[in-house]
C-alpha cells in the first residue's frame, strides 16, 4: 500500500472547527472545558496557530458531531508547490 503524506491546513481546519461550534452553540470557554484545554488553546485553534493532537481531534470530532473528514482541511498539492516557492522568496 501507496503512503499518503498528508498535511493539515491549520487555518481551514480552524475555521471548520469555529463554524460547527457556532452551529451548535459553544462557546470558547465551553468547548475548552469539554476538551479539558485552555481558552487560549482552542483559540490557537481556531485560529490555525496549533493543531490539535490527534487524540484531541477525535474528542472534537465527538463533541461537534462531526467526522474527521468534516473537520480537517488537507493542504492540496498545488498549496504545498505555492508554499515551497514562497520560503524561497
Amino acid at each position: 500500500m501507496e503512503r499518503k503524506d498528508m498535511r493539515i491546513n491549520g487555518k481551514k481546519t480552524g475555521e471548520k472547527i469555529s463554524m460547527y461550534m457556532k452551529e451548535i452553540g459553544l462557546t470558547v470557554p465551553e468547548f475548552a472545558r469539554m476538551l479539558d484545554v485552555t481558552e487560549n488553546a482552542v483559540r490557537n485553534y481556531i485560529n490555525g496557530h496549533n493543531l490539535p493532537t490527534a487524540e484531541r481531534l477525535y474528542a472534537i470530532c465527538k463533541i461537534l458531531h462531526k467526522d474527521i473528514k468534516d473537520i480537517v482541511v488537507e493542504i492540496k498539492e498545488d498549496e504545498k508547490k505555492q508554499g515551497a516557492s514562497d520560503d524561497k522568496v
